[in-house]
């Protein structure tokens, strides 16, 4: 698997850009709730996270309502993603939810009670998944700093990747929501365009070492195409704000040659995950009009890692 770190290192001339989604180091910041008459209205944070609580905990509850109605795989997945929706909760419900602690939690909010309505225990976890990712896509928007509009940014993705026979969600019990602070839209721009330019460098790596009529070899090939659209946009993006695009170099660094798809589908889930982190920096960086594109595009990569066998981790576009 290609690091990001790795990816930094080939791409020297981004300086201080960074490659990650956003940095567990980054500084704290104060966030801003513009109140001039005329603007924006002022967020009430508090109340959506109370309401995020109780959400998370009757997804959490409906998840373990529909493992226990199925057996094998979708019960392990099922399983998987009530355990997500219970972390979703206990950093959420925390007076702090950016604190960066991922053990020894107490609560400070407590979830309250809600109606699942009538149906199979499989339709009403994919409605209200639906309606949970909609919820989360609206705070977003009206978040007034980069750590809110990104944590609703990642739960609402999470919400809008679920499918009953989607891939289970990947735990990574040390990454968890952050501080981060405000980066110029460009630099995170920059680092995206590194991500995608990676990622075409590995496509054409597999696409290079597959059979003629492996089924994915002809996925690369169309996959390779949406990737060159993604990365015209987002160089003309970074043109119109004056900025050169960081140039597609040479040389990337590859693992050893891919002997079998299995490993082709690894490289290219490991570089498909890092540009969704790359557009989860764009969301944290984006005013409020942009970030919906933002948010669409993470879940587009959500599912092209679906279609590669891979879940979403508990927070996508937080590394």
């Amino acid at each position: 698997m290609i690091a990001r770190r790795t990816v930094l290192a080939s791409g020297a001339t981004l300086g201080a850009i960074g490659l990650s989604g956003c940095s567990h180091r980054s500084e704290k910041t104060t966030p801003v709730h513009p109140t001039v008459a005329g603007t924006t209205p002022r967020v009430d944070t508090a109340a959506q996270r109370r309401d995020a609580v109780s959400h998370e905990a009757f997804l959490a509850q409906l998840a373990t309502k529909a493992a226990n109605s199925v057996s094998g795989g979708r019960k392990a997945t099922y399983e998987q993603l009530a355990a997500a929706h219970r972390r979703h909760e206990q950093v959420l419900s925390q007076t702090d939810p950016f604190s960066g602690k991922t053990d020894s939690l107490t609560p400070s909010v407590s979830p309250t009670p809600l109606a699942a309505g009538q149906g199979s225990p499989d339709a009403l976890l994919q409605h209200h998944e639906k309606a949970a990712a909609a919820r989360y896509l609206s705070n977003c928007r009206a978040a007034g700093d980069p750590s809110q509009s990104l944590l609703w940014a990642s739960l609402s993705v999470f919400c809008s990747a679920f499918a009953p026979d989607a891939p289970a969600p990947r735990p990574r019990p040390k990454v968890v929501p952050v501080t981060v602070g405000q980066e110029p839209l460009v630099h995170a721009q920059q680092a995206l365009l590194t991500h995608l330019n990676a990622l075409m460098a590995g496509l054409e790596w597999g696409i290079g070492r597959l059979e003629e009529d492996d089924p994915l070899r002809t996925w690369g090939q169309q996959r390779r195409d949406q990737v060159i659209a993604q990365r015209a946009e987002v160089r003309q993006g970074l043109r119109e704000a004056s900025a050169t695009p960081t140039p597609d170099l040479p040389g990337y660094p590859m693992p050893t040659a891919p002997a079998n798809p299995a490993a082709t589908r690894s490289l290219w889930s490991g570089l498909e995950d890092n540009v969704l982190s790359g557009w989860g920096r764009v969301v944290a960086a984006s005013p409020s009009s942009a970030r919906s594109h933002a948010v669409a595009a993470m879940i587009t990569q959500a599912e092209v890692l679906a279609h590669l066998g891979t879940g979403v981790t508990t927070w996508p576009g937080w590394v």
